[in-house]
């Protein structure tokens, strides 16, 4: 600091300069993430808005749009779209391979928390727990896409992580749409695309842009 200039922390903009974090290989920056993190609410959004307009409870309405997306699907469809979490573990294998140890737990804790609420989803519903268990994991769900994808996604910065993830989270958001319209099959068409190119686009950002260096 020269002498008589201003603190680091007084200086206009200083709290929004790059902090690098080493420990994780990517260099965080201030930037309109949430904008991508939103589309990741938006079915538990529209159940609490159904949930509103009918006076009962989003966890009765997230139940019973569940029940009807599996009574919509043969079990043949709902192993393959349980399958589509398949490239989380691929790529939390290749992290590993890569040397991006802890990327590679982050990567892991998002591919368990997926598998374990869509396969309670598609396959536990004649289970006496399977509304609280797929409340519960929803939100561990919600919890680990968005607090990963949003670290990733300021490592990136703004213009990256839209070009990366926004066609990704557009998917998202309409597999939601469709789920709520009583249309499952299209819903584990687009759910289970925004899978496999999520974890395309976590692979990118660690892998190809620059600030996974």
């Amino acid at each position: 600091t020269i002498p008589g200039s201003p603190a680091p922390q007084d200086r206009p903009g200083a709290l929004l300069a790059p902090v690098h974090r080493s420990h994780l290989g990517v260099s965080f920056r201030a930037s309109r993430t949430h904008r991508l993190d939103s589309g990741m609410v938006v079915g538990p959004i529209l159940d609490a808005m159904t949930a509103r307009r009918m006076g009962s409870s989003a966890v009765a309405i997230a139940s019973k749009n569940n029940r009807l997306l599996v009574a919509g699907l043969s079990l043949t469809e709902r192993i393959a779209f349980w399958s589509t979490n398949v490239p989380y573990w691929a790529l939390a294998a290749c992290l590993v391979d890569g040397g991006l140890v802890l990327h590679a737990v982050c990567a892991g804790m998002v591919a368990a928390v997926s598998t374990a609420f869509h396969g309670v989803v598609m396959f536990g519903s004649g289970s006496p727990w399977y509304d609280r268990a797929t409340q519960r994991l929803i939100a561990l769900d919600i919890l680990a896409a968005n607090v990963y994808g949003g670290v990733l996604a300021a490592g990136a910065g703004l213009v990256a992580s839209l070009r990366i993830f926004g066609p990704a989270v557009l998917l998202l958001t309409l597999s939601a749409m469709l789920k709520r319209r009583g249309s499952p099959r299209g819903y584990v068409w687009l759910h289970g695309t925004w899978h496999v190119l999520s974890a395309y686009g976590m692979w990118q950002v660690l892998t190809q842009t620059p600030t996974s260096a």
